[in-house]
């Protein structure tokens, strides 16, 4: 028994490696027990090791004794993976297990945790050659996904205004998130919602924003582009001028003379129309021409005077027509009937004769004409500008003038040319008591 536990050949060797179990009760029958500890063997190490010492040696022929010891199961892990924050991996994570001195083991298989977990507990447990056990636990936490932000508020552009006010929020699939702010490409700092800023300079200013969660992975970044403008002056207020002048170059100006201001808040001036005239600048009105006096042109300073021996009828003569002898009876002309028209252009066929129909307030009798009249001038269409020389009148027959008791109308019957055909003509009537009326025509072919 001594020579089994010395001997160091092969054939001893692989008895105490296969059969300690064998052995110790060999030892134990033998009465080898109750010693101190020494060690028998180093080859028995790191399974189990029987361990004996004999009271007086190897070579003592008194009986030995023997006590057996067993050695406990190791277990170790390896995990590999990128660690991210707080304990948490951001990628794939595999966990290997290395086993010693076990007779079996369970759990121990080799793991790969590929989807994202808050939290996957692995334990592998080894029973050891004497029937004892020894287990280890490793916790995984996996989050590979991104965390994801959204800006939910930012100032408009262009703006005014210097400060800025940003609203942002963010989510992850497994753990809360925190911000990071970051203005005019800065570095990221961390960050809260709402994120203010004041006193920011004019021109393009940008803000970004990105969620970090626990792993400590982070988001896209959001970005948000806005332009500060200088604020535009105050427009000035209005320059309400009183009637009579107007606003002209931040200033009242008095109306010029020839013309006037009726109302206030007036930008110009209106000159005076035919009729009127007005010599003193800054007034309201224009005065009309006294009887004796016309004004034939607008912006008049004053009034011209009829000749010796005529006069006019009324204030506001428009030309010298209105001028007629002193002390005459004035014809009640009340304008001329159908078929022709008072206001506008008339229009008819050239070549064919017109009833000119009008009333002066009875019967005048039928020497009403002033020499030369009635008479037609070409005008332009467009304008009524006369154009051509006067031209006198070729009456249709021989009774060109009648007058209607009945009706107490005046026909003047004209007859008119077929070359006046596509242009515009005037025909103008003098009466002997001086008044003059006139309308116009546009003939066709």
């Amino acid at each position: 028994m001594h020579n089994l536990y010395r001997r160091t050949d092969p054939v001893a060797r692989a008895f105490r490696t296969r059969h300690p179990l064998l052995l110790l009760a060999l030892a134990a029958a033998l009465g080898l027990a109750g010693c101190g500890e020494q060690p028998l063997s180093p080859d028995l190490e790191g399974t189990i090791s029987p361990r004996a010492q004999f009271d007086a040696g190897w070579g003592d022929p008194s009986p030995p004794c023997l006590s057996c010891i067993p050695e406990p199961a190791t277990v170790a892990s390896t995990v590999e993976g990128t660690a991210g924050d707080n304990g948490w991996y951001t990628s794939n994570v595999t966990v290997t297990w290395t086993v010693t001195g076990a007779s079996s083991s369970s759990g121990c298989e080799t793991v790969t945790i590929s989807e994202d977990t808050a939290e996957r507990t692995l334990t592998c447990t080894a029973t050891s050659f004497g029937g004892g056990q020894t287990s280890r636990t490793v916790t995984i936490k996996r989050d590979a996904t991104r965390p994801e932000v959204s800006l939910t508020a930012q100032p408009a552009s262009p703006t005014t205004t210097t400060t800025a006010t940003f609203a942002f929020t963010g989510s992850d699939n497994l753990t809360a998130v925190t911000f990071e702010c970051s203005l005019d490409d800065a570095a990221f700092a961390p960050c809260t919602s709402p994120r203010e800023y004041a006193g920011l300079s004019l021109g393009s200013r940008t803000f970004a924003v990105r969620s970090r969660d626990e792993a400590g992975n982070v988001s896209f970044t959001r970005s948000y582009t806005w332009v500060i403008e200088a604020e535009a002056e105050p427009e000035p207020e209005p320059l309400v001028c009183d009637a009579g002048t107007y606003a002209d170059g931040g200033a009242c100006v008095p109306a010029p003379a020839g013309s006037f201001v009726a109302e206030s808040g007036a930008t110009s001036a209106t000159l005076c129309a035919p009729g009127t005239f007005q010599p003193v600048e800054g007034q309201t009105s224009c005065t009309p021409a006294e009887v004796g006096f016309y004004v034939d042109e607008i912006g008049a300073t004053s009034a011209t005077a009829c000749p010796a021996g005529t006069t006019t009828s009324d204030v506001g003569s428009v030309s010298a027509d209105a001028c007629i002898q002193e002390g005459g009876d004035v014809f009640d002309f009340t304008g001329f009937f159908a078929p022709i028209r008072n206001d506008g252009v008339n229009v008819a066929q050239a070549g064919r004769a017109i009833p000119v129909k009008f009333s002066l307030g009875g019967d005048q009798g039928l020497d009403i004409f002033m020499d030369g009249s009635p008479n037609s001038q070409v005008i332009a269409c467009s304008a009524g500008v006369p154009e051509g020389a006067v031209e006198g009148t070729t009456t249709a027959g021989r009774s060109s003038l009648s007058y209607d008791p009945q009706t107490q109308q005046y026909t003047y019957v004209w007859r008119t040319e077929r070359s006046w055909g596509n242009t515009c003509r005037r025909l103008t009537v003098e009466f002997t008591d001086g008044t003059v009326q006139s309308v116009d025509f546009r003939f066709n072919r």
